[in-house]
């Protein structure tokens, strides 16, 4: 499930090209559901999934404050 959500997340995300406010609304988005999905696998001590959950909140924030960035150099 977490995987076909950020699949349809990431489709979003390319359609969206170019609309920074959209992208920023999109990254905000995946990290909302992965923290979710985060304290799910955290009750069931899922080490594993933890981990990557971890990973694709830190890669997702990393985007987020790249949009960020390009929104203020573009103002």
């Amino acid at each position: 499930m977490l995987y076909l959500m950020m699949e349809k997340l990431v489709d979003m995300l390319e359609e969206a090209e170019g609309d920074l406010v959209v992208e920023l609304e999109i990254h905000k988005a995946m990290i909302g559901y992965l923290k979710i999905k985060l304290a799910e696998a955290q009750e069931k001590s899922d080490i594993k999934m933890i981990k990557i959950i971890q990973e694709q909140i830190d890669f997702q924030t990393t985007m987020m404050e790249m949009v960020m960035e390009e929104m203020v150099l573009l103002n």
